[in-house]
Order: C-alpha cells, then sequence, then structure tokens
C-alpha cells in the first residue's frame, strides 16, 4: 500500500513539475517577447529623438532663407566695374559666410537648372511658358515641355529631406 501511495506522489510530483516547466517556459518566452518589443520602442525614440534635433532648426533656417535670397539677388544687381569694389566683396563675404553657417546645420542646395526635367518633387512650377510664334507661323523661341526654363527662387535641402521647393519656370 506504501509503495502505490509512494508512485502516486511520483507522478503526482512528475505532473506538478511538468507543468511547473511549461508555466516557467512560457514565462520565460512572454518576458523575451517583452524584452524585444521594449528594445525596438526603444530604438524608435532614439532615432526620433536624433529626427527631432536634426529637423528642430528648420522653422528659423526656413525663415532666415530669404536673407539668403536677398543677398543673392543684391549681387546680380551690382552694376559692371564694381563688383571688385570693397563694398561689393564686403556683400560676397556676408554671403559666404552666412551660406557656411546654413550649411553646417545642414542645409544644402537642391541642384535645379535651366534644361533640367522638372521634378515636382524638388520644385514648384509657379509659371508656365508657351511656344511664341511669329506672324507667319515660324517659331521664334523652342522651348521644351516639362523642362525648366528659368529658376525663379533656390530650393533646399534639410538632412536629405526637402526643407523648400524651388521656384521655377516651365516650358
Amino acid at each position: 500500500m506504501k509503495k502505490t501511495k509512494d508512485k502516486k506522489n511520483n507522478a503526482r510530483a512528475e505532473c506538478e513539475a511538468e507543468n511547473y516547466q511549461k508555466i516557467a517556459e512560457e514565462n520565460l518566452a512572454g518576458w523575451q517577447r517583452e524584452r524585444a518589443d521594449f528594445e525596438n520602442y526603444r530604438k524608435r525614440m532614439e532615432k526620433r529623438n536624433l529626427d527631432l534635433i536634426k529637423f528642430a532648426n528648420q522653422e528659423l533656417l526656413l525663415k532666415v532663407l530669404p536673407i539668403l535670397d536677398h543677398l543673392e539677388e543684391a549681387l546680380k544687381q551690382v552694376p559692371k566695374g564694381w563688383e571688385k569694389t570693397s563694398w561689393a566683396e564686403g556683400i560676397v563675404h556676408i554671403k559666404n559666410h552666412f551660406k557656411n553657417i546654413l550649411e553646417t546645420e545642414g542645409l544644402e542646395e537642391i541642384a535645379v537648372k535651366i534644361g533640367d526635367k522638372f521634378d515636382p518633387r524638388l520644385c514648384e512650377a509657379v509659371e508656365k511658358e508657351n511656344v511664341k510664334k511669329e506672324d507667319n507661323g515660324d517659331v521664334k523661341v523652342k522651348i521644351q515641355e516639362d523642362k525648366i526654363t528659368e529658376v525663379l527662387q533656390k530650393g533646399y535641402m534639410l538632412n536629405g529631406k526637402v526643407a523648400r521647393v524651388a521656384k521655377v519656370k516651365v516650358g
């Protein structure tokens, strides 16, 4: 009788041990999933914070870009023969220094030039030029369709993302 009781106790103990083992394995698997989820969350938050830091200055940079535009426009208006005057060279130095500061903050000019194909991701078409014809029907100016004919305002990227599109005329 004692042997049967011992066998029953042993069987019950083994059954309980197996149950506890299963519970332990389930707990371990759950803990491992939670840890992996937390690691993924931590990495997402780290990336988000880095992006926030990268683009925190975007609003300020966009507000000061017109200053760069005005300096560049002022340099285009310098009369012939006055390019080497001290004030004209001073404006060039100010513009270059200002541009260098913006570049160290991650701002870079979008390379758009006359003759390039219009790309709506980088440019905004503010005017479309039509082919002009003379009275006798001959084409006076040949304008290629969907090609940039004039850059009205430069565009800029901030850390690889478009911050301000270029404003262009297209044919």
